[in-house]
């Protein structure tokens, strides 16, 4: 059905005031939560690079010996 605020029992056709406020709290809430989990990837990310990049140097240096 879509927006549709109890207009069967009488409610106005606009949503109250706590309606949007909640409605844009929640979105505020899920752009922390995708933004977080971005940020979190993105470290796990450069942490297993610079893992790599170390494997690689203490090979290198290995095969120098």
């Amino acid at each position: 059905m879509g927006f549709n605020f109890g207009r069967e029992t009488g409610g106005s056709l606009y949503a109250s005031k706590e309606q949007l406020v909640a409605r844009e709290r929640e979105k505020q809430h899920k752009l922390a939560l995708k933004t977080n989990r971005l940020r979190k990837r993105r470290e796990r990310e450069e942490e297993i690079k610079l893992l790599q990049r170390k494997e690689r140097k203490e090979k290198t240096q290995a095969m120098k010996e």
